[in-house]
């Protein structure tokens, strides 16, 4: 369960740091994140330091495109590596985070979504997309054919 805690955190982390390219609250992200590597010596501090303004070019000069979750997943990466390093980072991390949240504004936060189902319940949820649940007996039922109506016994 607390690698899996640290996992959330540095994919927050990764996320806020992201998000905070080509903003305001850029220069506050970067500080902070190469505060953090200090951890793992003058040389990391400053490898992350370059690759932190080489990522801000990349996105200052994309725009919008598809590259920031790949980013996002990049430093994701780096960002466990240090909270399995060294998990006393963590609590600097949400300090970090937090601090970001607030510079980047409410409109870039990452969305939580948790659905539950209970006993003989079924749970169906997307964010950011479609959803099509079909009505059946059995996982494995094949959905109907193109125009054909979802639930059989009301097209009687």
């Amino acid at each position: 369960m607390v690698e899996e805690t640290l996992a959330v955190l540095a994919a927050s982390g990764a996320t806020a740091v992201v998000a905070a390219m080509a903003t305001d609250a850029w220069q506050s992200a970067r500080d902070g994140v190469v505060r953090l590597f200090r951890r793992e010596g003058q040389d990391r501090q400053e490898e992350i330091q370059r690759q932190l303004e080489s990522d801000n070019a990349l996105v200052a000069e994309a725009g919008d495109t598809g590259l920031r979750p790949a980013m996002a997943r990049l430093w994701q990466a780096r960002l466990g590596s240090l909270l399995s390093n060294d998990p006393e980072a963590k609590g600097e991390l949400q300090s970090l985070l937090d601090e970001l949240w607030h510079g980047v504004g409410d409109g870039l936060r990452p969305v939580v979504q948790s659905i539950h189902a209970e006993g003989n319940g079924q749970a169906n949820g997307v964010m950011f997309g479609n959803l099509t649940a079909y009505k059946g007996t059995s996982w494995q039922e094949t959905p109907p054919a193109q125009g054909e109506p979802l639930d059989r016994e009301s097209a009687r």
